[in-house]
């Protein structure tokens, strides 16, 4: 059995692969769950110059939840947080400002994700955060906090209300 949380996150990643310049969006976005090795050799993309990631990849990653209600009905109402961390690499060559192609991706992700706000009726609400922009040798980005409102029995969190 997969939890609830699981599968928004899984909805989360199946929705960004959606983002794609034959949709109508300004970029091809590649989504994928963060793994352990994403961050564990991040001094080393900085000590060489540049990100394993392509312009596009985009890392979703869980971060904190809040439980806003518990016990009436045998129910857990929650606010799962996710971060979506986006890359873009440039090359020296490149004339577009990295800050316009982040500003293009961010706004692909708050299009999409906000037109299918239930996660695939997981959820009643996703409610998008701010974006906070980032930069390292050859590469920039910016993560992007996404709340998920959901519901769940007290006692089983595989199973939605």
């Amino acid at each position: 059995m997969t939890p609830i949380v699981e599968q928004i996150a899984a909805n989360l990643v199946m929705t960004l692969n959606e983002v794609t310049v034959a949709n109508g969006f300004n970029q091809d976005l590649k989504a994928g769950r963060l793994k352990q090795t994403d961050f564990d050799n991040i001094e080393d993309w900085l000590i060489a110059g540049g990100s394993p990631y392509d312009t596009g990849s985009v890392l979703v990653g869980q971060t904190n939840e809040d439980l806003l209600e518990d016990g009436a009905q045998n129910t857990a109402e929650w606010k799962q947080s996710f971060s979506l961390t986006c890359f873009v690499s440039t090359s020296d060559k490149d004339t577009s400002s990295p800050d316009t192609i982040i500003n293009q991706i961010v706004a692909d992700i708050r299009k999409k994700l906000v037109a299918t706000y239930q996660r695939g009726g997981r959820a009643f609400d996703t409610i998008m955060g701010p974006a906070i922009f980032f930069r390292g040798n050859g590469f920039s980005g910016a993560e992007i906090t996404v709340i998920v409102h959901y519901r769940t029995k007290y006692d089983d969190p595989y199973t939605r209300i």
